[in-house]
């Protein structure tokens, strides 16, 4: 990310179905912050929310500029079976802790107002 940032490179391929989403994460970061992007190689952003599989299976593209430049080389240029092999994300089953997370919990409201002082305004707990 940092040579593509110093613009000593122009784009980062990581062609493979290895690396993380703690991989991407940090560096999507700091590479959007600088006006880069950072996708899977068909272009679509990679997420990271609680229920997803933590392997990158679309591989990575990552870019200062010109990115949909690099994924359209990427289409064209690359066999499609190949291209296939690369998945888009797919869901991965939700965590116990994501589950609950999900949930409304039932927390029982006082039965009455506390008072705040002499005056009509009242605070609920």
């Amino acid at each position: 990310m940092l040579l593509l940032i110093e613009k000593k490179a122009h784009a980062y391929v990581f062609a493979s179905i290895g690396c993380k989403k703690w991989d991407t994460c940090a560096p999507e970061a700091i590479l959007s912050a600088v006006g880069g992007q950072l996708t899977d190689i068909h272009g679509k952003p990679i997420p990271y929310h609680a229920n997803v599989v933590h392997k990158n299976t679309g591989g990575v593209l990552a870019t200062v500029e010109n990115h949909d430049w690099y994924v359209n080389k990427i289409r064209d240029n690359v066999d499609a079976e190949v291209l296939a092999k690369f998945e888009s994300v797919k869901a991965a089953p939700p965590t116990l802790e994501a589950q609950l997370s999900q949930k409304t919990l039932n927390i029982p409201k006082t039965s009455s107002p506390a008072k705040v002082n002499d005056s009509s305004e009242t605070t609920h707990f």
